[in-house]
């Protein structure tokens, strides 16, 4: 059955980047910033957190980049901001955590494994689906890319 997920986590993994991709380049021509790459793990009640998804939300003014991340099956993952696994600017940053979804999934898919997802999402607790509340943070720094592991509780 593990076998029959890895197609699935890699097709999901892949349309997620090239949505961050398009999303995250600026507006009106803006040029890149320099990102520092960045990696850990999340685990949830203990136990690796699978196929989940990392939004790192800036904290303070200033910065609108939103560098992501999708957990592999190990509950391992890697800062992305334009490239697989390239990083994100450095600074600080609360991490909010939701069900990955594949966004290529038509809708009547989607409808099919909406009890599914449902379930799952109920396995994050709520207060680490927002920014305003998630206990969890990292600093991306330069010459430092293990960001330790990340526990929901």
């Amino acid at each position: 059955m593990q076998r029959g997920l890895r197609p699935f986590r890699q097709v999901l993994l892949g349309a997620g980047m090239l949505l961050l991709v398009s999303g995250c380049g600026g507006k009106g021509g803006e040029a890149e910033v320099a990102v520092v790459p960045g990696k850990g793990r999340l685990t949830l009640k203990g136990q690796p957190g699978a196929n989940l998804s990392l939004t790192l939300v800036p904290r303070g003014q200033g910065s609108t980049i939103r560098p992501q991340a999708v957990t592999g099956a190990d509950g391992s993952f890697e800062v992305t901001t334009y490239k697989t696994g390239d990083g994100g600017p450095e600074g600080q940053y609360k991490v909010v955590v939701t069900v990955a979804v594949d966004p290529t999934l038509s809708d009547s898919k989607k409808e099919e494994m909406a009890g599914k997802l449902a379930a799952e999402a109920k396995k994050v607790p709520p207060a680490y689906q927002k920014a305003e509340t998630t206990p969890l943070s990292v600093r991306l720094e330069k010459g430092k890319p293990d960001l330790g592991t990340l526990e929901i509780k």
